[in-house]
């Protein structure tokens, strides 16, 4: 499956240029985070598009209960350098324009 197209994620984002609405999304949508509105959209943009592509999320998740392979991967994923490597390919900015 192919990553959006830059063009896609600035349609997503098309809320944070409406003056009428960007205070709104700003305050809501940032859920309280330090992390630019911006950033975390773009995440979860790329989120949806990831797991609920061509045939959703619940082809990701075979059996069992979800709370135990939910366990089990918080115990072996590096969350750290997954971070790292969105923060790279939506070449994300902190605040202030820092990366």
């Amino acid at each position: 499956m192919a990553l959006m197209t830059p063009e896609q994620f600035e349609e997503s984002l098309k809320e944070l240029k409406n003056p009428e609405v960007k205070d709104y999304v700003e305050e809501f949508y940032s859920f309280g985070s330090d992390e630019p509105t911006e950033n975390i959209m773009k995440a979860h943009k790329l989120l949806q598009h990831w797991t609920a592509g061509q045939h959703g999320v619940a082809t990701w998740h075979g059996a069992g209960p979800v709370m135990a392979n939910k366990i089990m991967l918080q115990r072996v994923i590096d969350y750290e350098h997954e971070k790292n490597l969105v923060k790279q390919i939506l070449n994300l900015k902190g605040k202030g324009g820092k990366s």
